[in-house]
This record gives structure tokens, C-alpha cells and sequence, in this order.
């Protein structure tokens, strides 16, 4: 097991740990990941843990922030993966095609977005914080939020326009905070069983939640009287958005969305999906260097008589270390039927 290293946010070496019971890492393409360590009570990454309320694990290659700390028969420590810092800023209501009318961006990629909405939350403002390497988007889009929302929320809803990914690390080397938009690569490789690189390979979809078709309440600006004062608040106005307008008739579901802006409403929509989930084992293929985060694979799944070969994006992968037992399972995106 590769030992637990714990650091200030400043990068400080504070303890090396390799007496660990457990440790688990659930890592995210577009979203923010988990890790959990268990430790023996009189462990000597104790007093290091409980003296330093901001501080970084890192185990190989994977980093987390701790965000609690729990004792009883052993001493656990939780986080989350890097990016969970961009859920601590937050970002103005802004519109892309104002951001190119301005000049604040050149081209409304979402990687070129991403990176404006992470430099208004924290690169205009922390000389430790940095934007990491371009890696070429080129699909434009226009996305816009209408109300001050967390930099996190905005970056992940931005990138998913394009099925880009994103990552916070903090580079060592040079004291740094880094933000990274990810791009996966596409692999020929064939996750099945019969192909001896996958087992407990398991299968589900449902459609409880699907909706192709969505009503929000619109809210209106409050009018102008003649005296230039702000007079009454007209009522707000009930308009729909569709996410396939191909389901028509009895295929065509609605439901109710929470949001009360356009932008959101949609962002709202697309969890309403079909899903199907296909979750497998691996076995002699290895996180980081056979596949990462974001790359597509062709996954075979067999059901008695039935079966089928898919393209798949790994969007997260599961790893641990307990019990002498090291494994990893990767995460595929749900598609929606």
C-alpha cells in the first residue's frame, strides 16, 4: 500500500503515514471525488491531523482536502478531491455572448468559458491559484447564469456542454494551485469478461425520473412607473423547455423543474435521463496508465443470449486498499434510451 503524505495548503510536508488500515478513493471526471483512510488510534498522523484544520492528502498520485475527522475504535479522516475548493468561491450572473461583446473571452469554447469563470473566482485573486495547460476544445456554445452561483456549479455545468472534465491538483514542485480541464482519449481496448480484463460485471437501467420535457416559472422584472420608481412585480410565467423533442405523443414526459431560469431549468432537465449503468472489475489493466479519467472504451456486457458492445466514458474510478486487498472499478457514464 502506498504510504498517506499529509501538507499545508501552503504544500509543507507535515507526516508521512504508511501504518494504514484502509484507505478508499472514489475519483471524478466532472464532479468532485471522495477518499476515507482509517488509522490506529495511536497512530502518529494523529496530533498532525487534529492540529491542522486546512490541510492536503496525498497517496501516489491522488490528492484530497480534508474535510472531517472521527474517532472511536480507529482515527479516520474524510475529503474530497482537490476541486471541491471551487464550491468555496462564487461567480456573478454573466452571458457569453456579453463576455465576447466585451472582450473578457475570444471564443466561447467551454473550455475557454471554464477557464474565464475560474479566474473571476480565484485566479484574479490568489497568486498561489493557476490555470493549468489548454488542452482544445473547439465546439462553441452559449451559456450564461442569470443569478450568483458557486464557481464549482457553473464550471461542471459549462464543461458538460462538451463532455469535458476538469481537475484541481496542487503542484509541489512549484507551490502551486492548479485548474485543469480534462479531455479524455478514445481506447481500442475491450472491457469483458471473455477478454479476461473484466469481472463481476453487472447491468441495470430504469426510467423512473425521465422526462423529455420541462415547465418552469419564469420570474419577471418588476415594472416601471412613470415616475421612474419600481412599481409591482408582474406574476411569473410558466414556460416549457424540451430536452429530445423527437419523443412525441405518448413517449412525450413532462415534469416540473425547480429552477427559474432557462439555463438552470435545462441543467435541471438533463439528470431527468433513461438510465443504464453498467459497472465491472478490472484486472490486469491499471488506472493511469492503461485508461484515465474521461476516456472512451468499448465495454461488452453479456445477458444470457444477449449481448452487446458499447462506447463508453469513464467518468470515475473507485479505488482501495484494505485488508491486503488493492482494486480499482472504473465508473461509466450512464446513457439515457
Amino acid at each position: 500500500m502506498e504510504d498517506i503524505r499529509i501538507y499545508t495548503f501552503e504544500g509543507t510536508l507535515l507526516h508521512i503515514e504508511n501504518e494504514i488500515v484502509t484507505s478508499n478513493w472514489t475519483l471524478k471526471y466532472n464532479d468532485i471525488g471522495t477518499f476515507e483512510a482509517h488509522f490506529p488510534l495511536m497512530s502518529d498522523i494523529v496530533p498532525f491531523c487534529m492540529e491542522n484544520p486546512y490541510i492536503i492528502a496525498v497517496q501516489g498520485n491522488k490528492q484530497a482536502i480534508i474535510t472531517g475527522r472521527q474517532a472511536n475504535t480507529e482515527f479516520i479522516i474524510y475529503g474530497r478531491t482537490l476541486n471541491w475548493i471551487l464550491q468555496k468561491r462564487t461567480i456573478d450572473e454573466f452571458k457569453t455572448s456579453e463576455l465576447i461583446e466585451h472582450g473578457d473571452i475570444s471564443k466561447k469554447d467551454v473550455e475557454t468559458v471554464a477557464r474565464w469563470i475560474v479566474t473571476q473566482g480565484f485566479t484574479a485573486y490568489d497568486d498561489s491559484f493557476y490555470l493549468g495547460d489548454i488542452v482544445g476544445f473547439t465546439n462553441e456554445i452559449d451559456f450564461w447564469r442569470n443569478t450568483r452561483h458557486p464557481v464549482f456549479d457553473a464550471v461542471r455545468d459549462c464543461l458538460a456542454n462538451d463532455s469535458a472534465g476538469h481537475e484541481v491538483y496542487y503542484d509541489f514542485s512549484r507551490k502551486r494551485w492548479v485548474f485543469q480541464v480534462l479531455k479524455g482519449a478514445e481506447i481500442t481496448t475491450v472491457f469483458s469478461e471473455p477478454n479476461r480484463n473484466a469481472y463481476e460485471t453487472e447491468y441495470s437501467e430504469d426510467f423512473l425520473d425521465y422526462a423529455s420535457s420541462g415547465w418552469y416559472e419564469e420570474q419577471q422584472e418588476p415594472e416601471q412607473n412613470p415616475d421612474g420608481t419600481q412599481g409591482e412585480t408582474p406574476d411569473p410565467i410558466w414556460k416549457e423547455i424540451t430536452s429530445d423533442p423527437t419523443k412525441t405523443g405518448i413517449y412525450r414526459w413532462e415534469c416540473i423543474l425547480s429552477p427559474t431560469t432557462e439555463s438552470e431549468a435545462a441543467s435541471e432537465l438533463n439528470t431527468k435521463q433513461m438510465n443504464r449503468k453498467t459497472q465491472a472489475k478490472l484486472k490486469g489493466l491499471k488506472f493511469g496508465a492503461d485508461y484515465r479519467l474521461g476516456d472512451t472504451v468499448r465495454v461488452q456486457k453479456q445477458i444470457g443470449k444477449w449481448k452487446s458492445t458499447e462506447t463508453k466514458r469513464i467518468t470515475g474510478v473507485n479505488i482501495w486498499y484494505e485488508n491486503n486487498n488493492i482494486g480499482e472499478q472504473p465508473i461509466f457514464e450512464e446513457d439515457s434510451i
